[in-house]
Order: C-alpha cells, then sequence, then structure tokens
C-alpha cells in the first residue's frame, strides 16, 4: 500500500530528503509537498521555536488523504552564549505528533553576531560574513554545507533527522 505524505515546505532539499529517506526505511509513500507557513520567525532561535515550527509545518500541511505529514524546521539554539543549528522534524497523522532532530553544529562567530543584531536568517548571514555568495545556500547544500566545506549536505542533514524520526515511528508501529 502506497502512502499519502503531506510535507510542509517547497523546499527542494528538504522535499528531496524526505523522498530518500522514505524509501531508505523501505516505507512505500507518494510525497506531496504543500507550501505553508511555518508561524514562527524566519529564523527560529531556540529549540522550542525550531520545534514549533516543525510542528505548525506538519498540521498545515495535514490533509483528508493524509496518511501522515511531516514538518521540517531548521533553527538555531543558544549553548552557553554560542549559537548552535539544528534540523527539528515532526509527523503529524491527524490526532499524534511524533519528533526527532538532525546533530547540531556551531555557528561561526561572525555568523552568530549578523543573526542577533541584524535579525537575518543563517542563509543571509551567510552571505553577509563572506562565507558564501549564494542567497538561496538553504534549498541547496545548506549551512552545514559551508560549515563542513562540503563533507555533509543539507539534505543529508535533514535525512539524519527524518532517519531518527522514521526509526521511532516504525518502532511504535511495530513495523519492521
Amino acid at each position: 500500500m502506497t502512502l499519502r505524505v503531506h510535507i510542509g515546505t517547497r523546499n527542494q532539499a528538504k522535499v528531496q530528503a524526505l523522498s530518500e529517506e522514505l524509501t531508505n526505511q523501505g516505507i512505500d509513500a507518494s510525497v506531496i509537498s504543500i507550501d505553508v507557513e511555518s508561524g514562527v520567525k524566519k529564523q527560529p532561535r531556540s529549540l522550542e521555536e525550531s520545534f514549533s515550527g516543525a510542528i505548525n509545518r506538519a498540521k498545515a500541511a495535514y490533509q483528508n488523504d493524509s496518511d501522515f505529514s511531516i514538518g521540517i524546521e531548521d533553527g538555531c539554539y543558544h549553548i552557553d552564549k554560542k549559537l548552535l543549528n539544528i534540523c527539528c522534524v515532526c509527523l503529524w497523522d491527524g490526532q499524534n505528533s511524533l519528533f526527532a532532530s538532525s546533530s547540531s553544529f556551531q555557528l561561526p562567530s561572525d555568523v552568530q553576531a549578523i543573526i542577533e543584531n541584524e535579525h537575518l536568517e543563517l542563509s543571509e548571514a551567510l552571505v553577509k560574513a563572506g562565507l558564501c555568495t549564494n542567497p538561496n545556500i538553504g534549498s541547496l547544500g545548506g549551512a552545514i554545507s559551508v560549515i563542513s566545506k562540503g563533507q555533509l549536505i543539507r539534505k543529508n542533514y535533514t535525512r539524519q533527522a527524518l532517519l531518527n524520526l522514521f526509526s521511532s515511528w516504525k518502532l511504535q508501529n511495530d513495523l519492521s
């Protein structure tokens, strides 16, 4: 049986990550991308806000014909006055939610200062700091590709969060 999975974004890195991770997990699904609002700041600045964006996206993308929907929100949070980036994900089945995240990484201090002082989102801050020239880096390799010098790209970083999510989902639903 093919599941209908809605995702609350048009960001191709996120959509591709979901499609690939569903296949990797052996979940037969068609992915439908829906443009929705996150309901949080353009650049979330706490774990709570990042997860709230993922929840809002998942719930907004859910349709009557959905088996479940997915919300993905990258955001930042502080530890010891340092700013870290993380990918938060939510699966919504119309009644219950399930959460997971990726690993996180610390942002360079100049990028942190730009985000905090000028209230720019991460992609804009990377360009302003001179670390990349493409303002659409978030839809491509992402900040992680800039920070890791291409060793990790956003699609795979997002897949890490989705792997964690689907592992829990399969366990809770007695699926192998």
